[in-house]
């Protein structure tokens, strides 16, 4: 069984590589030819689809996504344009620190989904302001910050979920953070030094495509919705810092409140969840409790030799 296991997860990870197939349908796809070929039961394969690491990554999805609904994103665009609006460059400053600071909160794609619209908008109002040279910084601002703790990057709660399984040392939350800062840091002065002056010499003259209807936030939402989505948004996280209660219990229960509270609907909650993510956690999740379980990870070069040989 061992070999087994290790023969589909070479498939698995080849099907990774050429990239034909959805990331999350390959990973479940080898979860379940895990069990078909009787390498492991069901539960171990499928088990991890309901494990903290993925109820987590649903949870921060929906926060996010009621951050972007109640319009309090809108109002963090708004406010970011009133203090840095001033130069291209210190809206750079601006857009990264805020993304890096909500990325270490929510996951990264889901910020990036909150500012790019932010930053479309403003870049609208103002033809100063380039979107082509703040997008990208914004993106770095996501990938680095969230990287600065446990809840912001889902490599890092995939991680975890795989240390829990083993029954090791688990993280906390900002166990990431002295490195993510120093990381965080370095990152902005590249894009204030190097990356803005490259993409200006990369794009030259040519204008800004935008297609972009900028909306009043009150024709959207209702300043109600925005304070209790506030509430919600700061309490989760102070909930995070001091781990009073599990980060993934923290994570559900600040979804259920923006369901219940009315700053998204339910339908919405779950068209918001990015569930190639969700798929591709818990399928990566299964496939190595599947191999766990056969003794595939523990397999040496030696003993695949050996069963070769027979």
């Amino acid at each position: 069984m061992a070999i087994s296991s290790l023969i589909i997860f070479i498939f698995c990870i080849a099907l990774f590589i050429w990239d034909k197939l959805p990331m999350a349908t390959t990973a479940i796809l080898g979860c379940a030819f895990m069990v078909i070929v009787g390498v492991c039961d069901f539960k171990t394969a499928f088990g991890p689809f309901a494990s903290s690491t993925v109820i987590l990554t649903i949870g921060v999805m929906i926060v996010g996504a009621g951050i972007s609904e109640t319009g309090l994103a809108a109002a963090i665009g708004k406010w970011i344009g009133r203090i840095f609006g001033k130069s291209q460059r210190q809206l750079i400053i601006g857009t990264y620190i805020s993304s890096a600071i909500m990325s270490a909160f929510l996951t990264n794609s889901t910020v990036l989904a909150i500012f790019i619209p932010i930053i479309l908008g403003l870049s609208a109002a103002d033809t100063e302001i380039k979107s082509k040279n703040l997008i990208m910084p914004i993106a770095f601002g996501c990938v680095i910050g969230g990287a600065s703790t446990l809840v912001g990057s889902t490599q890092q709660m995939t991680a975890q979920g795989l240390l829990e399984s083993m029954g090791t040392r688990t993280f906390k939350t900002f166990d990431f953070t002295l490195v993510g800062g120093i990381l965080v840091v370095l990152g902005l002065i590249y894009c204030l030094v190097v990356g803005l002056r490259r993409g200006e010499k990369i794009w030259g003259d040519r204008d800004d495509v935008i297609d972009y209807e900028i909306m009043p936030v009150s024709d959207r939402i209702s300043r109600r919705k925005m304070i209790t989505m506030t509430v919600i948004f700061v309490a989760t996280v102070i909930c995070y810092i001091t781990e009073w209660i599990p980060i993934a219990v923290t994570s559900t229960a600040a979804a259920l409140l923006c369901i219940i509270t009315g700053c998204i609907s339910q339908k919405k909650a779950i068209a918001s969840v990015n569930w190639n993510i969700v798929g591709r956690l818990a399928g990566c999740l299964g496939l190595s409790e599947a191999l766990e379980a056969s003794g595939g990870g523990e397999t040496d070069i030696r003993s695949i030799q050996k069963s070769c040989w027979r």
